[in-house]
């Protein structure tokens, strides 16, 4: 089916799906014209997504509340008898089932895993894929609504950073079928908040089971840069602030697990793929949310100061400095790098609070706005900075 299974990035994949999201859910904006049905769009986006995994087919499957089971709505190289009369009910031993039950998605590199793994079976069988696959959970603003199969084509085994797409996808589709479905219904003033709630929730479940101390450092710089927005300013941290502290890391969901726990300075080719987790996040948080809240992402590792030459060093983005750092991710930097030297990591322990505050000192104005900088070294004078583990 493909000539080689190259992976594109994820900053180039989340671009074009995020485009994609963006000209349906214009086409259900518009009152003049009549919107697509939701099979045709889910469809279309399956489409384009096992194109970017190499995938051999795929399915978007929804649940019916009145049968208590779960149909195809969208297929891809699925029998048309399976397609068309297959119902998952209760107690199946289908994965698809099982995703849906637990609200867990199932992610499967080869055959001998999932013989590892699990007794479940999956829907049919595909004389054309490799054996390995993703069922992932689809989330709209009613719930849980529904499940994404995806198989990889023969010669073809999904890693890590197509399960990040995969979860980038199924939240996609959530949101463009809670914006389906709210057509015509005037009394949900407040969707987009509420998808964009949805979206959070899916992210950080999904980041949380698949690195627990990224997730628990994710939930102490929220925390952290709560206490020191509301010291530098005198009132209580924006809602959405919060929400780009919870998902600054969220990248972190498309770097390989060895790079994460890599006991260890990184290489230079490891390094690339790690700092390319702030455009990767940048991605994934810019497809819910254009207040703000996607700069924490993107920027939060940016010096203040802009020197070049200087560790550690600025990125994505090193010629964006000072003033010209969005405030959120000023605030984020301080408390991310706090949390960071607080805590063990796979390779170094923790610092001293004496060595933390001594270093944020030295770098105030320098890698860090002096503003929360400052607000941070009071906070910790004040006893404010519990540690949260």
């Amino acid at each position: 089916m493909y000539k080689d299974f190259a992976v594109r990035s994820n900053t180039e994949r989340f671009k074009d799906l995020k485009e994609l999201t963006a000209r349906i859910n214009s086409s259900l904006r518009d009152p003049s014209i009549q919107p697509p049905s939701l099979e045709l769009i889910t469809l279309q986006m399956l489409e384009h997504a096992l194109i970017e995994v190499h995938g051999s087919s795929g399915s978007v499957m929804t649940y019916n509340p009145e049968k208590g089971v779960l149909r195809i709505l969208a297929g891809i190289g699925i029998p048309p008898s399976i397609k068309d009369i297959l119902e998952v009910g209760p107690g199946s031993d289908k994965i698809s089932r099982k995703v849906f039950d637990t609200g867990h998605e199932i992610f499967v590199t080869d055959t001998v895993e999932m013989k590892a793994q699990t007794q479940l079976k999956q829907m049919y069988y595909d004389p054309n894929s490799s054996g390995s696959f993703m069922s992932l959970p689809v989330m709209t603003i009613d719930g849980l609504t529904g499940v994404l199969n995806m198989n990889a084509a023969k010669g073809n085994q999904f890693r890590k950073v197509d399960l990040s797409y995969g979860l980038m996808l199924s939240t996609a589709i959530g949101i463009v079928m809670s914006k389906h479905g709210s057509i015509g219904k005037p009394d949900l003033e407040n969707r987009d908040e509420m998808i964009t709630e949805m979206a959070v929730v899916g992210y950080l479940s999904a980041l949380g089971r698949q690195n627990a101390w990224v997730f628990t450092h994710s939930m102490n710089v929220e925390r952290y840069t709560a206490i020191i927005y509301e010291i530098a300013n005198g009132k209580p941290c924006p809602e959405g602030l919060r929400l780009a502290a919870r998902l600054h890391d969220i990248g972190k969901t498309g770097v390989d697990d060895d790079i994460l726990n890599y006991a260890g300075p990184l290489g230079r080719e490891q390094r690339i793929v790690m700092e390319d987790h702030t455009v990767t996040g940048d991605a994934m948080v810019s497809a819910i949310d254009t207040n703000g809240i996607a700069s924490g992402a993107r920027q939060h590792h940016l010096r203040f100061d802009g020197d070049a030459d200087a560790w550690p060093n600025s990125y994505p983005d090193p010629s964006v400095f000072g003033e010209r750092i969005h405030p959120f991710a000023r605030y984020i930097a301080v408390a991310d790098a706090y949390d960071a030297m607080n805590s063990d990591r796979p390779y170094r322990s923790g610092l001293s609070l004496k060595e933390i505050i001594e270093e944020i000192r030295r770098n105030k104005g320098r890698q860090f706005d002096p503003v929360p900088a400052e607000a941070l070294i009071q906070a910790h004078q004040e006893g404010k900075l519990a540690h949260f583990h």
